[in-house]
């Protein structure tokens, strides 16, 4: 098997616009959610995880809001980041052949209500926001951007598992087809009017900030983020004189099509992709150091979720939800949570689980209610979306 190093990081969530940012709140003093300001809603009393501040200039090109939406400005910024700490220029990567695999959700889509009003009157309205919504697509728009590359953009839209497929996809690209050099990876998106409506409607949104796998906990809250990595070959790598920290080793991919938007009660998908995960390179469960759970403080997903963990860990481990920081961040989670799993192998050092206090008997065992030192080498980090959506990624930190 070849090594597949993250030669390179780019992160924009709620706790900052960087990955020093992040890091620095993750482990200090975390922003809370807040109304929302990006979007106007008859419901403002549900908090969002929005970014904490505008973004100017990505690659010295200032971005108007009518060019292509906030996830795609934010994908780019993360972008611009990944690059920087891998230590690539855009001049390097002219001739490289680029894989560029990005996650994200289709609830912008309905984001120009007024272009859909008029559709649906049957009348004429400017083309602008159609043309809006085409140019948004992150790969596409990436690829764009690398005209002088020989790129191959694909976008994944698996609910809320589409960033972690996307990674996964691209290390499995880079596992198997010489004709792939490196790969750009993650994921993008945002809260807007139609999906806080539409969980709302589902009675699955908090007023307050969520608490994943607490007794207590009633629901998610939404966030803005991207989160993009820069994955190569070990021995790539190493030609440019760069000593990678942390590796991808294995990813796991389950549909089970229980239901379409409920988890399998006893999560049967979510077990076979993480035992598909560890099967790349044949590591044991007693090898896993710590997960960085999907934990969207939803009744259905935590007590599935759990089941899972305590069912393959009967021993005990380590597990967090970072969404007490992040909110759920849809096409984005997976990118970011997997950020943050390479954080803390990388600090040595695991983020607790925000707003967990209470057990709940239904799920048997608690989260990190404190940050604790990691002890061993690979960790893992989950996805669940919609439809039946499993996906897990297996990280190694360099001995």
């Amino acid at each position: 098997m070849t090594d597949i190093a993250i030669t390179g990081c780019g992160i924009v969530c709620a706790q900052g616009m960087n990955y020093e940012e992040c890091r620095e709140r993750m482990y200090g003093n975390p922003l809370p959610p807040l109304y929302p300001k990006n979007f106007e809603s008859p419901n403002i009393d549900y908090p969002v995880f929005e970014i904490p501040s505008k973004i100017g200039e990505v690659f010295s090109r200032k971005f108007k809001d009518e060019e292509v939406f906030l996830s795609t400005v934010m994908g780019l910024k993360a972008l611009e980041e990944a690059l920087y700490k891998a230590g690539m220029e855009l001049d390097y990567l002219k001739g490289k052949r680029v894989l560029i695999s990005i996650g994200t959700t289709i609830a912008i889509t309905l984001n120009d209500f007024g272009f859909h009003k008029k559709f649906v009157e049957g009348k004429s309205p400017d083309g602008k926001p159609f043309l809006r919504f085409l140019n948004s697509n992150p790969s596409n728009f990436i690829s764009n951007i690398l005209k002088e590359n020989k790129s191959f953009p694909i976008t994944f839209a698996t609910a809320c598992a589409s960033s972690s497929d996307a990674i996964g996809f691209a290390y499995l690209a880079l596992q198997s087809d010489k004709n792939v050099d490196l790969a750009i990876c993650g994921g993008t998106d945002e809260a807007s009017l139609v999906n806080y409506q539409g969980f709302i409607s589902m009675h699955i949104y908090s007023r307050n900030p969520c608490k994943p796998f607490d007794r207590k906990r009633d629901g998610l809250n939404l966030g803005n983020g991207a989160g993009i990595l820069i994955l190569e070959r070990q021995e790539d790598a190493k030609r440019r004189g760069v000593k990678p920290e942390v590796f991808i080793s294995g990813y796991g991919s389950f549909q089970d099509g229980y239901h379409f938007t409920h988890p399998h009660p006893e999560g049967k998908g979510l077990e076979r992709a993480i035992l598909k995960a560890l099967s790349f390179k044949k590591v044991n469960l007693k090898e896993i150091d710590f997960i960085n759970a999907h934990g969207t403080a939803t009744p259905e997903n935590d007590i599935t979720e759990g089941k899972v963990i305590k069912r393959l860990f009967p021993e005990g481990i380590k597990f967090l939800s970072t969404k007490g920081y992040t909110g759920h961040t849809l096409g984005a989670a997976g990118a970011l949570e997997a950020i943050f799993t390479i954080m803390a192998l990388k600090d040595g050092k695991i983020m607790k689980n925000l707003g967990f206090e209470e057990e709940d008997p239904e799920i048997g065992i608690s989260p990190l209610c404190k940050e604790e030192m990691v002890e061993k080498r690979f960790a893992i980090s989950n996805s669940l979306g919609f439809a039946g959506a499993n996906s897990a990624i297996l990280f190694e930190r360099a001995l």
